[in-house]
């Protein structure tokens, strides 16, 4: 039986001030079923606040994808679909 070497995961990354590269993260980030599985570090790179402070719900992926969209329609608005072609 032949096998494969495990692919490595590549290192997180961290967020920079420029919002087109966060942008471009975040919808890199963005899995198939809409939703963003991304781990508390990122969340507080983004938003300033620890992911533990809003965690009331037993679905992280969906508390996640919501502070996602609020960050994307209040602080990234100004990125229209066009922009990032």
């Amino acid at each position: 039986m032949k096998r494969f070497k495990k692919a490595e995961e590549p290192e997180e990354k961290t967020l920079t001030s420029d919002d087109q590269d966060t942008v471009r993260y975040l919808i890199n980030k963005q899995t198939f079923d809409g939703l963003w599985d991304l781990n508390s570090k990122i969340i507080e790179q983004l938003i300033g606040k620890p992911l533990s402070r809003f965690q009331h719900s037993t679905d992280t992926r969906l508390l996640v994808s919501a502070i996602i969209i609020l960050v994307l329609e209040t602080r990234l608005h100004h990125f229209h679909r066009c922009d990032m072609v």
